[in-house]
């Protein structure tokens, strides 16, 4: 089996250094894991970025305007927030690796869009690391705000 996990970076914050250690394990276990992430502060040979010189701009560029979006969003939410929603080629390179399973991480900040996710061929699990997943763009949320449960209409 070839795994392959996505993360915005191999091991500079709390989620992607939990992912490194669930691929160090399977590594540990003869399983064929990679990391393909948008940044990479290791030296770790299984860890893969596009080095594409055209593609990093392009990826500074989106973090421009995702900011800028950000900061134009009336949110009572005093918290950290991704909104993933500029369109990327990066799921087309994902399919190209050809994984049998892709486990998603931590992919805030632009990392893969929602349209991407859509579009990986692979089967997909998504590691929680935080409450992005379910939340629409917080990564946490103060539970006396309840935000979340506002956004999506329930109780």
């Amino acid at each position: 089996m070839k795994c392959l996990h996505i993360s915005n970076n191999d091991i500079n914050g709390g989620a992607q250094i939990a992912s490194y250690r669930v691929h160090k394990s399977l590594k540990t276990n003869k399983i064929d894991s990679k990391i393909l992430v948008r940044n990479k502060y290791s030296a770790d040979k299984d860890v893969i970025v596009n080095e594409n010189l055209f593609s990093k701009k392009i990826f500074k560029l989106k973090l421009k305007i995702s900011s800028i979006i950000k900061r134009l969003q009336k949110s009572q939410l005093n918290s950290f927030h991704s909104n993933n929603i500029l369109p990327s080629k990066f799921s087309k390179y994902i399919n190209s690796l050809n994984y049998d399973i892709v486990n998603l991480h931590w992919i805030g900040e632009e990392t893969l869009s929602i349209k991407d996710i859509a579009n990986i061929k692979a089967p997909k699990v998504f590691t929680l690391h935080d409450m992005w997943g379910f939340c629409g763009g917080e990564h946490y949320i103060d539970d006396k705000k309840q935000a979340c449960r506002k956004r999506s209409g329930t109780p």
